[in-house]
């Protein structure tokens, strides 16, 4: 299943596009490491830790470049392909106790 319908199905809002505009910044960015976005990725990088973005990356290989970024706000790498009803576990798990 894909992983926008598995959580979307359970109550998440979804976004295609990572954006930080007006103030409206996401809780967790679900990013392919080969992403054409790679631009927005790393501004959003820059801002995740003064905004407390989760990320979880997908990616074909997992790197030493990889692995540094679980030191930051990174709360899974998963190497594809993957399974969404691990990840929907992991954001479930993430979120259990925080208000959003």
């Amino acid at each position: 299943m894909d992983i926008k319908k598995k959580l979307e199905g359970e109550g998440y809002e979804v976004n295609r596009e990572i954006s930080i505009t007006d103030g409206n910044v996401p809780h967790l960015v679900i990013c392919d490491t080969d992403t054409p976005q790679k631009k927005e990725l790393e501004k959003l990088k820059n801002n995740y830790r003064k905004n407390d973005i989760s990320i979880i990356y997908i990616c074909l290989e997992v790197d030493d470049k990889i692995m540094k970024e679980r030191e930051k706000n990174v709360i899974g790498i998963f190497k594809k392909p993957f399974d969404s009803d691990t990840i929907s576990a992991l954001v479930n798990e993430h979120f259990k106790n925080k208000t959003i």
